[in-house]
């Protein structure tokens, strides 16, 4: 058991200040670009949902009758 905390004392146990600053900038990035995208994606999901609306589809009733 000592030999546990001895590890998680050292600095070879803990997440560095660089990875911290990275992993926060990812996310940062990530969060940057979908509010910069969410718009269009709600207007083509629109558009293409009113496309398959638009279509005439059959009834699984027609098929099997």
């Amino acid at each position: 058991m000592s030999s546990f905390l001895e590890f998680i004392e050292s600095d070879a146990a803990g997440v560095s200040a660089e990875f911290i600053v990275v992993a926060a900038g990812t996310v940062a990035l990530g969060l940057a670009v979908m509010a910069t995208l969410a718009d269009g994606m709600i207007d083509a999901s629109a558009a293409a949902g009113g496309e398959l609306e638009s279509r005439a589809s059959i009834s699984y009733g027609s098929i099997v009758d």
